[in-house]
């Protein structure tokens, strides 16, 4: 009797076990989609998550004289919420995209004629945006692109060496970090905190040629703290 009454109880565990994985699982369905028509001529979208705001969908269009970038966003509910071109100077080609807070970050660097790069930031809530552009002395490929609430941030390499770009964004000056160019290595990462500062993790070999990790603070100014 005792076997019987904890057998049956434990096969109705699993029965109401069952009925709650079942009813979860059909709760999980396709509420919308949106559909978007791809010609063999045109790029197809680049998806960016904003969040509660949605999603926001970019690609961009080659021109004759100025080349364009389409943005479009969706809500969580895929209804769309508006949909523009910004133009873009044909020197210049997408190179990486950031989201911070309200608004997302496109990267587009200069060709071999046009060493600096351009960054368009656009609204996530209404599509409005604005532009600027960074210049800089050493042409180099960028690898890193990062953004806080006060600065634009750009990591790459010279003669095999790091190079970080500080851009602040309330005096539109750009300047190289120091310490930087006298430290051969890898960019590991860069990260950013919420007062401004951030951190550039370098991978490298100390003077007993073992590989090792440096890390530089700045402070939001992008003046070095410590390392």
């Amino acid at each position: 009797m005792f076997f019987t009454s904890t057998k049956s109880k434990f096969l109705s565990i699993c029965y109401l076990f069952s009925f709650i994985v079942l009813n979860t699982v059909a709760q999980v369905h396709q509420t919308n989609r949106k559909e978007f028509l791809i010609t063999r001529d045109m790029e197809a979208h680049a998806v960016m998550p904003v969040d509660t705001m949605g999603i926001i969908l970019y690609r961009s269009y080659l021109g004759i004289k100025e080349n364009q970038l389409e943005i479009t966003r969706l809500d969580t509910a895929l209804q769309q919420i508006y949909r523009g071109f910004l133009p873009v100077p044909k020197e210049f080609m997408l190179a990486h995209v950031k989201a911070n807070r309200s608004r997302i970050y496109f990267l587009f660097k200069g060709n071999s004629d046009q060493k600096g790069y351009l960054v368009i930031a656009v609204n996530i809530l209404d599509g409005g945006y604005f532009s600027f552009p960074i210049t800089n002395a050493i042409p180099f490929n960028a690898t890193e692109f990062v953004v806080n609430r006060e600065s634009v941030i750009i990591g790459g390499y010279f003669n095999y060496r790091p190079v970080v770009i500080h851009y602040a964004m309330a005096t539109s000056q750009a300047r190289a970090l120091p310490g930087m160019l006298n430290l051969p290595g890898e960019i590991t990462q860069l990260k950013s905190y919420p007062d401004g500062g951030f951190d550039v993790i370098i991978s490298a070999k100390n003077l007993q040629a073992k590989k090792c990790i440096w890390v530089h603070h700045y402070d939001a100014k992008g003046d070095m703290i410590k390392t």
